[in-house]
């Protein structure tokens, strides 16, 4: 099967790229998938090649899946979004389209059309805050005192969190500026309805982290953002791009979209993140502690297979689960 093409590249108007030219119509796609029940908008991904329209992973084998990463910044200018097909007759890059303050910045509306009409999604954003910091506020708010048992790493970081140290640690959503964005996560994850779960083994969303995806992979995790890093980005998306030959197809578009914007190159690792997540082989929270923060905080799913093994087919149920805990899409 033909894998769908039914969105255009945006093209980065930072750099002047030209988008896709077999895409002509999608940024009028993406912007109205709102407007979309969320069966017309699997019909438009899927060419209505699907044995129904459940969720990927609640028991059917669909022909063709779709993940999507999204690189969240509080500024809609600044976030990105990417839309990967995998499909019985290849798998392929649809769509890679980034915001822009001179145009259509991707509001919160667009990004809850995409992820409804994905089958799973991941958002490079913290699901939530550390416990120990939201119990430490709640309690001095109430002139309750500050807790003197709780360390400075607990209330800056959130259990998922420190079980990443490579290539850094993430930034701490109660100290650093990532709050900001966190908040406008919260948001859209509340719009979503109560499907979601934060610890990301159910539901239609997961938290990324792009860097941990790029450094589980043996590629360049750090230095590549921003105009200084430019040779530095674009040598890092040759990498990727080389790695991913037989497993899923880059157009060269959005090749150049990568090169040009590190918003871009994240969302799309992000998506091929989801894949593995979809594949049920990301690191999953441990029963007990872990499971329990990571329903309220959050949980990054860091892929736990190479990129080749991206290609294999899903399985008709969610894959590495926590006891109890239904799949990917719920049971």
């Amino acid at each position: 099967m033909k894998s769908p093409r039914p969105e255009q590249d945006r093209k980065d108007r930072g750099d002047g790229e030209e988008g896709c030219e077999e895409g002509q119509q999608g940024q009028a796609h993406l912007h109205s998938n709102r407007q979309r029940s969320q069966q017309e908008d699997r019909q438009c991904f899927d060419q209505g090649e699907v044995e129904d329209a459940h969720d990927c992973c609640d028991g059917t084998v669909r022909l063709t899946t779709t993940t999507l990463g999204i690189d969240l910044s509080s500024n809609p200018a600044k976030t990105a979004a990417c839309l990967v097909s995998w499909a019985e007759g290849g798998n392929r890059v649809e769509s890679l389209v980034t915001g822009d303050r001179r145009s259509t910045p991707l509001e919160n509306e667009d990004l809850l059309g995409m992820i409804r009409a994905a089958d799973l999604s991941g958002i490079d954003a913290p699901f939530g805050w550390p416990v120990p910091f939201v119990e430490a506020v709640r309690s001095w708010n109430g002139f309750g005192g500050w807790p003197e048992s709780a360390t400075v790493a607990d209330l800056r970081y959130r259990t998922t969190d420190l079980r990443i140290r490579k290539p850094r640690l993430p930034l701490s959503v109660s100290s650093d500026l990532i709050g900001v964005t966190a908040m406008r996560c919260a948001s859209i994850l509340d719009s979503l309805g109560e499907s979601v779960d934060r610890s990301g083994m159910s539901g239609p969303a997961i938290e990324v982290y792009p860097a941990a995806a790029l450094f589980r992979w043996g590629l360049v995790a750090e230095r590549y953002k921003g105009r200084v890093h430019t040779e530095a980005r674009r040598d890092l998306v040759a990498a990727l791009c080389t790695r991913l030959e037989g497993v899923c197809d880059v157009p060269a578009c959005h090749r150049q979209t990568c090169e040009s914007s590190d918003d871009a190159l994240d969302a799309l690792v992000a998506s091929l993140a989801v894949r593995a997540r979809m594949l049920g082989r990301t690191q999953a929270p441990e029963v007990g502690h872990e499971a329990d923060r990571a329903r309220v905080e959050g949980w990054i799913h860091v892929p736990d297979c190479e990129l080749a093994e991206l290609a294999g087919r899903a399985p008709s149920a969610g894959g590495d689960r926590v006891p109890g805990q239904p799949g990917i899409g719920g049971d």
